[in-house]
């Protein structure tokens, strides 16, 4: 199991892995009053990337999260199997700054224990640094707490429902390879600054820590084999409040051509899914 943050948390190393959501100042600044329509539609028009995903947080602030991930493997007349772990997290915000803020979080995995850590998150989201250590890492997890322009792009001005731009993934990550991927904008809530987007994309190769063998079943019998991936393709839909992640899905499917002396070579199917969402600090 791999750890490359808490903030950004990574989860299966083995298999899997998966990150966090956020709460604290972004449910403080909801609006509780009735909005006009035309109160709303003003907002929308003046409201913009900055507004729904620059982060604004204050010193002190706590949020939290639940998390779960699955993959499984079928097909090729391979005897199917799924793993699965999930967890929580809790954040403080030690430094409020939104270039380089800094969190002290402390994690549970369910039925693995935990730990705690500071991290400091730099280049929108992009960089994580351990505040012990000083050494700093790029974030290449799926998801995580805040947003990650490596996932998501740098959008600027003004976002409006059925928006889209093209996003490079230069290099593997945690469940994908290199690819292109388009993110559109589904809705906005100028008012509370959340917006939802969409993410779609495809690559060709291995992921970041991908197992270059695995194992896999056929008839009751365990057999190791080597993997060859076919081309990948993930979609999910996230919801983000001033920069916070209220929510995140992430669904992805492969070709895995896996091939051993004993086993021989067949085709089989992956899939993988992350979720995460928020959860009211005072219950982690």
């Amino acid at each position: 199991m791999k750890r490359t943050s808490l903030l950004h948390l990574s989860l299966f190393s083995l298999a899997m892995t998966y990150p966090a959501m956020a709460l604290g100042h972004s449910q403080s600044s909801a609006s509780t009053a009735p909005v006009s329509a035309s109160t709303q539609a003003s907002a929308s028009t003046e409201s913009t990337a900055e507004d729904y995903l620059g982060l604004k947080l204050s010193v002190g602030q706590k949020f939290g999260n639940i998390f779960s991930k699955t993959v499984s493997y079928q097909g090729g007349g391979i005897d199917e199997d799924a793993g699965h772990v999930g967890g929580s997290e809790l954040y403080q915000v030690v430094d409020a700054s939104p270039e380089h803020p800094i969190f002290l979080g402390s994690y549970r995995y369910d039925g693995r224990g935990g730990n705690s850590v500071k991290s400091e998150i730099r280049n929108t989201g992009q960089t994580v640094c351990s505040v012990k250590s000083g050494k700093c890492t790029q974030y290449l997890d799926d998801s995580g707490s805040i947003f990650d322009a490596f996932l998501w792009g740098k959008p600027t001005g003004k976002i409006a429902p059925g928006m889209t731009w093209k996003v490079e993934m230069a290099v593997p990550w945690e469940l994908g390879p290199p690819g292109i991927e388009t993110v559109t904008v589904i809705r906005v809530d100028p008012i509370n600054h959340e917006v939802m987007l969409k993410r779609e994309g495809s690559g060709e190769g291995f992921f970041a820590g991908d197992n270059k063998q695995i194992t896999v079943k056929k008839g009751g019998k365990e057999y190791s084999v080597g993997v060859t991936p076919g081309t990948t393709h993930w979609v999910g839909y996230t919801v983000f409040r001033e920069g916070l992640t209220v929510s995140d899905e992430l669904l992805e499917t492969r070709t895995l051509t896996v091939s051993s002396k004993d086993f021989g070579t067949s085709t089989i199917n992956e899939r993988q899914f992350t979720l995460l969402n928020q959860t009211p600090p005072d219950l982690l």
